[in-house]
């Protein structure tokens, strides 16, 4: 059994512990709330994709955001296409384009974003090879 002091001391070690342990599981908890928040985003210049193998499928769905560039998309195979595209995206297409009836289409982005994060109203109007996508993100209003 403790006297005065000596149990007045050792009450105050043990709450000094214990507000330690406190903030380190506080601090544990904020890395896991952000480690849920963090939204991963890949832009990447495909080269075509009507051929690409279901390796680059799987990798892509690592990511919240992506944006694929050069994809020689035209319009109709988009209409194809967009059926077989993963599930839990929003996608959209900006078609490429021929210059000419022989040969490949030059250009195409294809942008997906998953479909529980909170897309924004676009600020600017759609160009050739520009395509703008804005998130809400939990930061803000």
């Amino acid at each position: 059994m403790y006297e005065g002091k000596e149990f007045l001391e050792s009450a105050f070690t043990e709450s000094k512990k214990e507000k330690k342990c406190r903030s380190m599981k506080d601090k544990r908890n904020r890395e896991r709330k952000w480690e849920k928040k963090r939204v991963r985003g890949i832009v990447w210049n495909v080269a075509g994709l009507k051929r690409k193998e279901t390796d680059f499928w799987e990798f892509l769905k690592g990511f919240e955001i992506i944006g694929l560039t050069e994809t020689w998309i035209e319009k109709n195979d988009w209409e194809k296409l967009k059926e077989k595209m993963p599930e839990g995206w929003k996608w959209r297409c900006q078609p490429a384009s021929r210059d000419c009836k022989k040969g490949r289409a030059k250009g195409g982005i294809i942008t997906g974003i998953r479909v529980d994060l909170e897309e924004k109203e676009r600020t600017h109007e759609e160009e050739q090879g520009i395509q703008e996508r804005v998130i809400k993100l939990d930061r803000e209003n």
